[in-house]
């Protein structure tokens, strides 16, 4: 940035070419396949806390998420910034806050969608017609073959 009372310590910006910042954007659509590491780390993450939210769909949890992602994030953040500013703490949150919000909200649209396109109804499987029994905790497929039910 121009400083007009000391010229002497006025730096030039740099930054790339158009086609090389056009480059450079459109390459964050291959992130995915690019780093398949984290994004396995991540899908496992969002696993783990969408489950939790299947099976306690309540306030408390979505606050033990957004906490969880708020001190991980804002603390990767200050380390690998250096940083204790406020724009960076504040940068931090607001990406935790993101990750919380999109894994509740897709979380729970999952579960509403299951929940209106693979009722249970009956004892043999509901609507997935190959007479297997759904349970929870277990997948019983010999059940149809059998004739026997899966017991708790």
């Amino acid at each position: 940035m121009p400083d007009p009372e000391h010229p002497e310590k006025t730096t030039a910006a740099a930054y790339p070419s158009f086609s090389t910042s056009r480059w450079l954007t459109l390459r964050n659509a291959f992130f995915a396949f690019t780093n398949w590491d984290f994004s396995l780390l991540m899908g496992g993450i969002y696993f783990l806390f969408a489950l939790l939210i299947s099976l306690r769909d309540q306030p408390d949890i979505y606050a033990l998420i957004a906490a969880i992602f708020g001190a991980s994030l804002i603390g990767y953040t200050f380390k690998q910034e250096v940083s204790r500013k406020f724009k960076i703490w504040a940068s931090a949150a607001v990406h935790a806050a993101a990750h919380a919000f999109v894994l509740i909200y897709a979380a729970r649209y999952a579960i509403a969608f299951n929940n209106a396109h693979f009722a249970w109804s009956g004892e043999n499987g509901g609507r997935f017609g190959n007479g297997s029994v759904f349970w929870p905790w277990r997948w019983c497929p010999s059940a149809s073959l059998s004739g026997a039910h899966c017991s708790g």
